[in-house]
């Protein structure tokens, strides 16, 4: 349900017009998405892809410097159509 994200992958995953289905992208400075995150996913696959890029290794850098995320807490983007920017951004302050 949840998809681990990395720079590879990214165009992929936000590809909507395969599955027709927003992305819901976490990035996180923990190696693991939560558990209150994967119940959400488990609860909502049928109608959003859900996807995790881990802050703790250089792996996510490039995505976090894609999209401009804070590298010390936790963001969702959220994408519908457009692959580039996403929709709605939601971060931990």
């Amino acid at each position: 349900m949840c998809f681990q994200v990395t720079a590879n992958s990214v165009d992929t995953f936000l590809t909507t017009s395969v599955t027709n289905k927003p992305s819901v992208l976490l990035f996180s400075p923990k190696p693991l998405p939560s558990l209150l995150y994967h119940l959400v996913a488990f609860s909502s696959y049928k109608h959003q892809s859900f996807g995790f890029v881990s802050l703790t290794d250089g792996s996510g850098e490039s995505l976090r410097k894609r999209f401009r995320v804070d590298s010390k807490e936790p963001t969702v983007l959220i994408f519908k159509d457009d692959v580039a920017l996403p929709d709605v951004v939601v971060k931990v302050t």
